[in-house]
């Protein structure tokens, strides 16, 4: 996803967020078009905030987000973070932190909810005992309400967990709604709008570099940014982006990279009917690294083995190792891809795929003995 991004985008490609305003008769109406980013967070809602109190009112009869950019996105799966859903207007990762602390035996733990704007309902209770045990959940009973079980010992830290949410655009309108009355704007009315075509663009909030966005994807391995990505590939003539089209996109380049029977049904890999073959992958670090135009953004992409990452903690006793790679996962599988520089200074790509090899921790281990033996070479 990565690399056909980077040669059909471009590495200086940036999502854009846009402000529009309408005066009516009633008042000012201010809508908002989600144009993709995958890294609209927190930071940058604030910044939105502050334009539209700076361009708009004190006062806003309606504030509406606009999805319409997206045709078709690719549904959540399941409730943990890793399956969050996607959309033209992302906030957060589309995902809610809870954090769940001890306080004294015999009492409810302390659960706070990040960002607190969005309302969440709570039922049951997690308790806090004495000792160090942590035996609890946090599972989504309706939108919008979770259910607590469980206990978690008053030795212990806090523990932060995350949740992606089904009703994307309430999410962003809640925290938005509600840091504009922190600011004094007072806003009648919230929702759903296409942007009419008397607004007038007033304002607009650019992502970071795709080059930038494309190390937070690699380091981090957060899916929701390749869905988002890729849903770029699939213009349709209608001006919208459809994940579906994007899809298709990146299955025919696989094919056509010479791995026929390659399938995908998204761009993150987390679906289990998902098929690709070693040679398919060796083929990417091959044509990335001797295409002068991305070769030192993609390879920058990934993260350094025992550094940083989701590699962070991998080969800890092979300190003279030096790599790059991008580690993949699913029950009962695990793979890693990337590049290895060893004393000899041939860089050597490597491409490992583990299906039903024993436990995560024995597959490691197998991968690590691999980038020894490469090592030497």
């Amino acid at each position: 996803s990565a690399y056909v991004a980077l040669n059909k985008l471009g590495a200086e490609y940036r999502f854009e967020t846009k402000i529009y305003r309408q005066v009516t008769p009633d008042g000012v109406v201010l809508y908002v078009k989600g144009g993709g980013d995958p890294l609209f967070r927190t930071e940058e809602l604030d910044l939105l905030a502050r334009r539209i109190r700076a361009v708009g009112s004190e006062q806003i009869k309606a504030l509406y987000v606009d999805t319409s950019l997206f045709s078709s996105v690719r549904p959540r799966v399941g409730q943990r973070a890793y399956g969050a859903g996607s959309s033209a207007m992302v906030f957060n990762f589309n995902s809610i932190l809870f954090e769940v602390c001890p306080t004294v035996p015999g009492k409810d733990a302390r659960v706070l909810v990040d960002p607190f704007e969005y309302p969440v309902r709570l039922t049951g209770r997690i308790a806090t005992v004495g000792g160090s045990p942590a035996k609890y959940s946090i599972d989504e009973a309706a939108a919008g309400s979770y259910q607590l079980n469980g206990l978690i010992g008053d030795r212990r830290d806090c523990g932060r967990h995350y949740r992606n949410v089904s009703d994307t655009t309430g999410y962003f309108l809640s925290v938005l709604h509600g840091r504009l009355n922190q600011m004094g704007v007072r806003v009648d009315k919230t929702g759903v709008g296409i942007v009419p075509a008397s607004a007038q663009l007033i304002d607009s909030i650019q992502s970071k570099q795709l080059s930038s966005i494309l190390e937070d994807l690699n380091h981090f391995s957060t899916n929701l940014i390749a869905e988002q990505i890729v849903t770029m590939l699939g213009k349709k003539d209608d001006g919208t982006y459809s994940h579906d089209a994007g899809v298709v996109v990146l299955e025919g380049i696989a094919r056509k990279l010479g791995d026929a029977r390659a399938t995908l049904a998204d761009a993150s890999g987390l679906s289990r009917a998902n098929q690709v073959t070693p040679s398919l992958i060796k083929e990417v670090l091959f044509r990335a690294r001797n295409d002068v135009r991305i070769n030192v953004e993609f390879e920058k992409s990934l993260p350094v083995l025992g550094r940083n990452g989701t590699l962070k903690a991998r080969a800890k006793n092979d300190s003279d190792i030096v790599a790059r790679g991008k580690t993949g996962s699913l029950q009962n599988v695990s793979s890693l891809a990337g590049y290895m520089y060893p004393p000899s200074g041939k860089k050597i790509g490597f491409v490992i795929i583990q299906n039903g090899a024993g436990d995560r921790h024995s597959m490691h281990i197998r991968e690590n003995k691999v980038l020894t033996l490469l090592n030497r070479f």
